[in-house]
Protein backbone atom coordinates (compact mmCIF):
# COMPACT_ATOMS: atom_id res chain seq x y z
CA UNK A 1 0.00 0.00 0.00
CA UNK A 2 0.82 3.48 -0.61
CA UNK A 3 1.53 5.68 1.77
CA UNK A 4 1.35 9.71 1.47
CA UNK A 5 3.27 12.08 3.65
CA UNK A 6 0.72 14.28 5.83
CA UNK A 7 -0.66 17.49 4.31
CA UNK A 8 -1.21 20.25 6.34
CA UNK A 9 -2.58 23.18 4.71
CA UNK A 10 -1.30 26.70 5.13
CA UNK A 11 -4.17 28.51 3.93
CA UNK A 12 -7.72 28.03 2.02
CA UNK A 13 -6.19 28.58 -1.57
CA UNK A 14 -3.61 25.93 -0.79
CA UNK A 15 -6.07 23.61 0.84
CA UNK A 16 -8.47 24.00 -2.12
CA UNK A 17 -5.79 23.71 -4.69
CA UNK A 18 -4.88 20.24 -2.97
CA UNK A 19 -8.63 19.31 -3.24
CA UNK A 20 -8.85 19.60 -6.76
CA UNK A 21 -4.96 17.84 -7.43
CA UNK A 22 -6.79 15.18 -5.67
CA UNK A 23 -10.33 14.57 -7.61
CA UNK A 24 -8.29 15.20 -10.86
CA UNK A 25 -5.95 12.54 -9.73
CA UNK A 26 -9.33 10.17 -8.70
CA UNK A 27 -11.15 10.95 -11.64
CA UNK A 28 -8.14 10.12 -14.09
CA UNK A 29 -7.95 6.96 -12.15
CA UNK A 30 -11.67 6.23 -12.25
CA UNK A 31 -11.96 6.73 -15.70
CA UNK A 32 -9.12 4.65 -16.71
CA UNK A 33 -11.09 1.77 -14.50
CA UNK A 34 -14.38 2.18 -16.53
CA UNK A 35 -12.46 2.33 -19.57
CA UNK A 36 -10.69 -1.37 -18.45
CA UNK A 37 -14.49 -3.03 -17.35
CA UNK A 38 -16.01 -1.22 -20.82
CA UNK A 39 -13.13 -3.18 -22.40
CA UNK A 40 -13.74 -6.59 -20.40
CA UNK A 41 -17.38 -6.55 -20.95
CA UNK A 42 -17.04 -6.46 -24.73
CA UNK A 43 -14.91 -8.93 -25.08
CA UNK A 44 -17.02 -11.33 -22.46
CA UNK A 45 -19.69 -10.23 -24.79
CA UNK A 46 -18.06 -10.98 -28.04
CA UNK A 47 -17.20 -14.45 -26.29
CA UNK A 48 -20.74 -15.25 -25.49
CA UNK A 49 -21.61 -14.38 -29.23
CA UNK A 50 -19.13 -16.60 -30.72
CA UNK A 51 -20.19 -19.26 -28.81
CA UNK A 52 -23.22 -19.23 -29.26
CA UNK A 53 -22.99 -19.50 -33.03
CA UNK A 54 -20.66 -22.39 -32.55
CA UNK A 55 -23.66 -24.13 -30.56
CA UNK A 56 -26.28 -22.89 -33.19
CA UNK A 57 -24.20 -24.33 -35.93
CA UNK A 58 -23.65 -27.15 -33.93
CA UNK A 59 -26.91 -27.74 -33.59
CA UNK A 60 -28.12 -27.07 -37.47
CA UNK A 61 -26.31 -30.03 -38.46
CA UNK A 62 -27.75 -32.34 -36.25
CA UNK A 63 -31.84 -31.50 -36.87
CA UNK A 64 -31.11 -32.01 -40.61
CA UNK A 65 -29.07 -35.43 -39.78
CA UNK A 66 -32.89 -36.39 -37.32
Amino acid sequence: MRRSRPFSATNPTELMNKHAELTTQFVDKLRARAEEFATVTSEIQSRFTQLGSEIAAKAVPARKAA
